[in-house]
């Protein structure tokens, strides 16, 4: 995996999945993206090993069509993202980090979750990154 060196002098990194659902109703990735300060360190597509049932597009932007062309198989895309975050220590952050680091079957040492982190007042509700964003960032 080649990283621009100057990438990874972040000692933060955010991570974000898109999932598809897959027969069985399991999710599987389909979509990572992993940036720095200084920019975009790894996206890749990822063919699922399952049957899709259901691309999510609405929020995932996945469509067959992306699906159809990709060669990434999960196997190698967990151990690229792996050996990035373990290069040196970091903290990983992103919104509602559970779902991506289950289906990534990875679980990093140190994670600020923003879904954690600012909590809704109403237990079991997360706040969206769209309302974190305004809220905190006037964005």
């Amino acid at each position: 995996l080649e990283v621009l060196d100057e990438y990874l002098e972040d000692d933060l990194l955010a991570l974000d999945c898109e999932m598809v659902e897959t027969m069985g109703h399991r999710d599987e990735l389909a979509h990572i993206s992993v940036v720095s300060t200084k920019g975009i360190l790894y996206d890749k597509y990822v063919k699922p090993e399952g049957e899709i049932t259901d691309y999510r597009t609405e929020w995932s932007g996945i469509t067959p069509e992306i699906i159809k062309n990709c060669t990434n198989s999960f196997p190698v895309i967990q151990k690229e993202v792996f050996d990035l975050l373990t290069r040196k220590p970091i903290i990983l952050v992103g919104h509602s980090l559970e779902n991506d680091l289950s289906v990534l079957k990875i679980v990093p040492d140190r994670v600020i979750d923003t879904a954690v982190r600012y909590t809704h007042p109403t237990p079991g509700f997360k706040h969206s990154l769209r309302y974190l964003t305004v809220h905190y960032l006037n964005r």
